[in-house]
C-alpha cells in the first residue's frame, strides 16, 4: 500500500511539475518561473509530511490559507480572497495547453498550480506589498513549509549560511575556542591573544 501511495504521489508530482513547466513557458521572466517551480515542489513536499495529506485539494487549500495568514490577513478576508481567485482563475488562465492536457485530472492539477501561484502573488501584493520577487517567494516558501509542521522551516541562502555558522561551534566575543571533551563537558581549546579571556 505504501509503495502504491508513493508511486501515485510521485506520478502526481511529475504531472504537476510537467504542467508547471508548460505554464511557465508563457512568462517572459525565467527567474520568476524558477522561483514558482520551487514553490510548487515545496508544496508537493509539504503534502507528504507525515501524516501525508492524500487529498491534494485539502493540502493546497491549507497551504494557501497559511500563505495569506502569514501576511496578517483575517480568516474572513482569506476566504474571500480564495473565492475571488477561484472565480477569476478561469478568466485569467483560460484552457490552454490542450496538447498536453488530456484528462480532467491534468486539468484539475493545472488549476491547483495556478491557485498556488495566484495566491502567492496576491499575498505579495497585499499591503505592505513585497515588491522584490525573491523576498516575495522567500516569504511564500516559509509559509508553505510551516503550513503542515510549525517546526519545519525553509532557509534561503543567507539564512542557511548564518545557521551553518552558528552550528559550527565557534564562539566570538570573549576570545576562546571551545569544544566538547570525551566526557561531554565543555573545554577551552584555545585562548586568543589579547582577548578578555
Amino acid at each position: 500500500m505504501k509503495k502504491y501511495l508513493c508511486r501515485v504521489l510521485a506520478l502526481f508530482f511529475l504531472t504537476v511539475f510537467s504542467l508547471a513547466n508548460h505554464a511557465f513557458a508563457e512568462t517572459a521572466i525565467e527567474h520568476e518561473g524558477h522561483l514558482s517551480q520551487k514553490a510548487i515542489l515545496l508544496n508537493s513536499a509539504t503534502c507528504t509530511i507525515y501524516p501525508a495529506i492524500e487529498d491534494v485539494d485539502v493540502c493546497v487549500d491549507k497551504v494557501v490559507r497559511k500563505i495569506l495568514a502569514d501576511r496578517d490577513l483575517k480568516p474572513d478576508r482569506i476566504s474571500e480572497i480564495i473565492r475571488e481567485q477561484a472565480s477569476a482563475s478561469s478568466v485569467k488562465h483560460p484552457a490552454k495547453f490542450s496538447d498536453i492536457i488530456r484528462t480532467q485530472k491534468q486539468l484539475h492539477d493545472r488549476v491547483l498550480v495556478y491557485k498556488l501561484l495566484d495566491i502567492i502573488r496576491i499575498a505579495c501584493d497585499t499591503p505592505p506589498a513585497i515588491t522584490d520577487i525573491d523576498l516575495c517567494m522567500d516569504s511564500a516558501y516559509h509559509s508553505i513549509l510551516s503550513a503542515r509542521d510549525p517546526n519545519s522551516r525553509y532557509m534561503n541562502k543567507a539564512e542557511n549560511t548564518d545557521f551553518q555558522r552558528q552550528m559550527a561551534g565557534d564562539l566570538d566575543g570573549i576570545g576562546i575556542n571551545v569544544a566538547f571533551t570525551r566526557t561531554k563537558e565543555i573545554g577551552v581549546l584555545h585562548v586568543m591573544e589579547g582577548s578578555p579571556a
